[in-house]
């Protein structure tokens, strides 16, 4: 099978989209639109008529700009084998683009033995939801169960705003990071992939709020913020779990969250990563503009 390095003018949106969709590894952060919202602009490795696609940022990006992109390529509809990885990571390794990536867990398992002196490990947290409601409730860490139970005698007040500037105004964040907020969350809302949600306790106040992004296996959770009240967060994290509840998908986790739930009951999944690396002036100011 061919492989090619294409430039992101050349790139075939339908065949891209259709190659992340159907990989049995896939995830949101590799289809066009997540891409176009994110970095705006990359390359690629492809491999025949996009049998296989892997994004190369043409320009730097920042470390806020990869916290939104947890996971990435290779995706494939082929097989997941030892050669296809190896010709991945070499074209990757040798076009330039080797800054920090987190490459697809699903690859990691055989690119791990020729790439050890290259990329470090780490991993991400899911809860499979599979399970009904009660399942899942005597998941939770015993703490998390006793809070429930308080919050059941308390009233709670929801919203749910579609313009990303009604919940991110106050913010602390920079221009650039809330306008590449603005820019995915508008389109994750337009395309049915994302919702904001907000719980405020009618009685204290009392507040917590996060915008979702789901694909056809997995929910994430891109912004949650940081003032939340950590009580009123867990009723948050609890009335998604109800409403997803005995559905076929997975909730990743950030880190701050794991402690709700009983180790035991969660997923833990390796993948491997280029670390980052330090930035000169010319790359941060490329990163900036674009150029």
């Amino acid at each position: 099978m061919q492989y090619q390095i294409v430039p992101f003018e050349d790139i075939d949106k339908n065949k891209w989209n259709g190659s992340v969709h159907y990989a049995p590894h896939g995830n949101v952060f590799g289809y066009y639109w997540y891409l176009r919202s994110v970095m705006k602009e990359w390359d690629a490795i492809i491999e025949g008529d996009y049998q296989s696609v892997m994004p190369l940022p043409r320009y730097p990006l920042s470390k806020f700009e990869w916290s939104l992109l947890p996971s990435l390529g290779p995706y494939s509809v082929n097989a997941i084998t030892a050669a296809r990885s190896k010709t991945f990571f070499e074209m990757w390794k040798d076009s330039g683009s080797a800054q920090y990536y987190p490459f697809n867990s699903a690859w990691s398992v055989l690119l791990y033995p020729f790439s050890k002196e290259f990329l470090f490990q780490d991993r991400f947290i899911s809860l499979n939801l599979g399970n009904d409601y009660d399942t899942l409730f005597n998941q939770y860490s015993k703490k998390s169960q006793l809070k429930l139970y308080d919050q059941m005698n308390s009233e709670y007040i929801y919203h749910s705003f579609n313009k990303p500037e009604q919940f991110l105004e106050n913010i602390s964040m920079n221009h650039h990071e809330r306008n590449t907020l603005y820019r995915l969350f508008y389109n994750a809302i337009q395309r049915g992939a994302g919702y904001h949600t907000r719980i405020v306790e009618k009685d204290s106040g009392k507040m917590a709020e996060c915008f979702l992004i789901s694909d056809q296996r997995n929910i994430y959770l891109p912004y949650i913020n940081e003032s939340n009240d950590s009580d009123i967060e867990l009723k948050l994290i609890d009335t998604l779990l109800k409403s997803q509840a005995g559905k076929p998908v997975s909730l990743r986790l950030p880190e701050k969250l794991a402690s709700i739930w009983k180790k035991e009951n969660l997923i833990h999944e390796n993948f491997l990563f280029m670390q980052h690396k330090s930035l000169s002036m010319m790359d941060r100011i490329r990163a900036i503009f674009k150029i």
